[in-house]
């Protein structure tokens, strides 16, 4: 993980300052740090919620580009 990710897991308040700009890949990287690790539910599941929106929001793009008229 890389230094932005290691500081986001260190408080709630931090993992929310930065959540937004995170790739789906440090994303990753953090949830099975956690889940690892942190064994913090509350912190897992705002990272997948995040994950989810990420997720949702490239494949509708997906979809966009692959169906455009």
């Amino acid at each position: 993980m890389d230094m932005i990710c290691n500081m986001a897991l260190t408080s709630w308040a931090k993992l929310n300052t930065v959540i937004s700009i995170l790739t789906e890949e440090q994303l990753y990287e953090m949830l099975a740090h956690e889940q690892l690790t942190g064994q913090r539910l509350d912190i897992m599941v705002r990272i997948q919620q995040r994950l989810n929106a990420l997720e949702g929001e490239r494949k509708i793009n997906e979809l966009k580009e692959r169906f455009a008229k």
